[in-house]
């Protein structure tokens, strides 16, 4: 297969491979950076009944509740 791809060069050449780590790296101080750049106005909207901000992180599916 590789030689189908590659057949116009004479060798294949294979990178240094890079380390990687599993995880999400969420937190609800992150998060709550990140809501305090929207308008108070916004933010407002935006909180439930509770008072709180859900946020769900979309690489590991965990809701956090944020103070914003």
């Amino acid at each position: 297969l590789v030689w189908r791809l590659f057949h116009e060069e004479k060798e294949v050449r294979v990178e240094a491979q890079t380390p990687l780590s599993r995880g999400c790296r969420c937190t609800v101080e992150y998060y709550h950076t990140i809501l305090s750049r929207f308008p108070e106005a916004e933010r407002i909207d935006m909180r439930g009944d509770d008072g709180l901000i859900a946020v769900e992180c979309a690489f590991c599916s965990k809701t956090l509740a944020v103070s914003a």
